[in-house]
């Protein structure tokens, strides 16, 4: 039950971040 918690944690955090990055290189190349 926790490890399930973590893991899907992990994944939420990771694909804000991979968000996060694809935002930054679109306003980079637009900027």
């Amino acid at each position: 039950m926790q490890a399930g918690r973590i893991k899907r944690v992990t994944v939420t955090s990771s694909l804000t971040w991979d968000r996060n990055l694809h935002l930054k290189k679109l306003t980079f190349l637009l900027g």
